[in-house]
């Protein structure tokens, strides 16, 4: 059983032998795929950041993230305090659309039952990431399509705007505000291209997309403009926005 079991799992990476004994008249050899985390004396294969956020837009290797819908416990603690819903949407936007997974713990009662805050937590997450999870599945991540929008004063302090995440899939690019923004636009440097279509996968509605000169960066050039973000009316949850263009993007 065990030997048929293990022989399905994938491509060989390493030879695992039964021991055997004297009078045993073959020793079957199994192919095994293994991935080992960061956990143990060496780097291993993936890291494993926990109850952090990461700097950078992107992984270069392969992480899976872990968090807890309690802040004090991975198991259940009856004076648990609960991370915000928000907080955890804001979390789990930023490890996926950086290409990592995610690993978000749910500690049970004794009885083996869920506490009411975390049945809550996660129909609310769930039904925020399957309104967004487009942007997520075989999508790659892009933010490196997007520069910092960056403001210098006439008194020469350089002021950053907005930081918002890029995935992208095909002809479409996905913009993911896993920070709050700052007004009801966004400014995409360095685009200048006007996409056929802007769209907030939260609830479905269009928005307004402008290449022009705005106040802010008259000394540079016309930049891409989404407008009319509902930043006042969806204040609970994390906006993914979804811009399809002509062509296939690339890097």
């Amino acid at each position: 059983m065990a030997s048929s079991q293990l022989s399905e799992h994938g491509p060989a990476s390493r030879d695992v032998r039964s021991p055997g004994r004297r009078r045993a008249r073959y020793r079957p050899v199994l192919r095994v795929c293994i991935l080992i985390n960061n956990r143990g004396p060496g780097e291993g294969d993936y890291s494993t950041p926990e109850r952090i956020l990461p700097e950078g837009n992107e992984f270069r290797s392969p992480a899976e993230a872990n968090q807890s819908l309690g802040r004090e416990s991975w198991s259940y603690k009856s004076d648990e305090d609960y991370y915000s819903h928000k907080f955890l949407m804001q979390s789990i936007d930023k490890i996926l659309a950086m290409g990592g997974n995610y690993l978000l713990n749910v500690g049970p009662k004794a009885d083996g039952s869920f506490p009411e805050e975390s049945i809550q937590a996660l129909q609310i997450i769930g039904k925020w990431y399957n309104t967004v999870k487009e942007s997520f599945e075989q999508a790659l991540p892009a933010s490196a399509l997007i520069h910092k929008d960056v403001v210098v004063t006439s008194g020469g302090d350089r002021i950053e705007r907005d930081h918002v995440l890029a995935t992208k899939k095909g002809h479409t690019l996905y913009v993911h505000l896993y920070r709050d923004i700052q007004a009801t636009a966004i400014v995409l440097k360095p685009w200048d291209i006007l996409p056929n279509r802007a769209v907030l996968l939260n609830n479905g509605q269009e928005l307004e997309a402008r290449v022009d000169l705005i106040p802010s960066h008259w000394r540079e050039k016309p930049y891409l403009r989404i407008r009319n973000l509902p930043v006042n009316e969806l204040t609970d949850e994390v906006l993914v926005i979804r811009l399809d263009f002509d062509e296939s993007l690339s890097d």
